[in-house]
C-alpha cells in the first residue's frame, strides 16, 4: 500500500491556506480525532495557517486478542507530515481514548530539521487513564 499526502492548495487554493476555514466533518463528513484542532480550523481566528498537506486516517478491520504484529513501514519526511501507527480498540468497552487504551507502535514528526523533535526521534506509548487531561502514556 502506498499513501501519499497531497497539498491542501491543490484542493483549495494558495489563498485557503492564509484566509480559509477547514471543517473537515462538514467536507468529508467524518473527522477522527477531534482533540488539537483535528476537525476544524480558521486560519485568520486561530493566527495561524490551514495544515498545508492534506492526510489521511485508516481504519484496518483487522482486529486480534492474542498474537504477534508484525509491521513493515517507510515513515515519510517532510514538513507537517506526521505519521503514526496506531493500535486502537474495536469497542470502546470502557469509555473513548484513553479508557479503553491506545498502543501507539510509532509516531514521529516527517520535518527533517526541528531539533530533536523531527525525524530524530520516533516514540511509542501506552495510553490509559481517565480521560484526555489524565492520560497516562
Amino acid at each position: 500500500m502506498y499513501l501519499k499526502p497531497t497539498l491542501t492548495s491543490d484542493k483549495f487554493g494558495l489563498d485557503f491556506l492564509f484566509h480559509g476555514t477547514l471543517d473537515v466533518k462538514k467536507q468529508w463528513g467524518y473527522c477522527n480525532p477531534t482533540w488539537n484542532n483535528g476537525c476544524y480550523r480558521n486560519a485568520p481566528k486561530d493566527h495561524s495557517i490551514i495544515p498545508p498537506i492534506m492526510s489521511c486516517y485508516m481504519r484496518s478491520k483487522v482486529s486480534f486478542k492474542y498474537g504477534k504484529l508484525e509491521i513493515m513501514a517507510k515513515m515519510p519526511k517532510g514538513d507537517w507530515l506526521w505519521p503514526a501507527l496506531w493500535l486502537m480498540p474495536k469497542h470502546a468497552h470502557y469509555g473513548q481514548t484513553p479508557r479503553s487504551g491506545e498502543i501507539d507502535v510509532a509516531e514521529l514528526l516527517g520535518n527533517t530539521n526541528y531539533g530533536n523533535l523531527g525525524i530524530q526521534r520516533t516514540t511509542a506509548s501506552l495510553h490509559f487513564g481517565n480521560d484526555r487531561s489524565h492520560d497516562k502514556h
